[in-house]
């Protein structure tokens, strides 16, 4: 018999988070808190996320986003692009633990980065641009190319299609750090096939205290293309 999923909230996810070391400021998490109660009211309006997911945003979806910056060395400063942003995730929390990034959302859905950009100008994250476009096309441009130290995605495409979208606008050795649930071998093979030099650091999403993501098999897989 399966045992019923816990419902997490904000008070959970900072417990979970700091005992395996995580320290986030104070007005981090109340800001946070305040952007979720703007998704849920923009998200009557824009499909953000699916309306059964919203009981369940700290948990599925805050929790996992916000591990990234324990699992991973982000530095400091960095120029950084949250690749099919959609609702936000994780770029607007990664955005609010560390304003010392320069983070982009960037999503091909206009409507999507509209509501984007509502929730930046309400939180008043002055280190965020709201980008519309594809980053295969924006790569063609001289201010897009090579831009990015380190790219995010949860789960818009393979392994392959993410890297070959991303290729033009990220620098030769960054990071691209992909949430994505199952069993990867077959698309890690494909990559492979297309970059055999790319390097993949996978990381099994493990909380005790929220067995959900062990269970359903969700990971933290960073890609990396060495410099010959």
């Amino acid at each position: 018999m399966e045992t019923e999923e816990p419902l997490l909230n904000v008070s959970d996810v900072r417990a979970i988070l700091e005992a395996r070391g995580l320290s986030v400021a104070e007005g981090s998490w109340e800001k946070m808190e305040n952007w979720v109660e703007i998704l849920e009211v923009l998200n009557r309006r824009v499909n953000l996320v699916s309306r059964q997911e919203i009981p369940r945003i700290w948990s599925r979806h805050l929790l996992p986003c916000l591990s990234l910056l324990k699992l991973r060395d982000i530095p400091n400063g960095i120029e950084f692009c949250d690749f099919g942003s959609g609702g936000g995730f994780p770029g607007i929390p990664l955005a609010i633990c560390r304003p010392d990034l320069r983070m982009v959302l960037l999503d091909a859905r206009r409507r999507k980065c509209d509501a984007l950009e509502e929730m930046t100008e309400a939180l008043g994250l002055e280190n965020v641009e709201v980008v519309w476009g594809r980053g295969e096309e924006l790569g063609k441009t001289k201010a897009w190319r090579r831009r990015f130290s380190a790219i995010s995605a949860r789960a818009v495409a393979s392994l392959e299609r993410i890297e070959a979208w991303t290729r033009e606008i990220r620098q030769a050795d960054a990071e691209i750090h992909i949430f994505k649930g199952g069993d990867l071998e077959e698309e890690y093979k494909a990559l492979k096939k297309n970059r055999p030099d790319a390097r993949l650091n996978q990381t099994l999403l493990d909380f005790d205290e929220f067995p959900f993501l062990r269970e359903n098999q969700k990971y933290l897989i960073t890609l990396t293309f060495p410099s010959k």
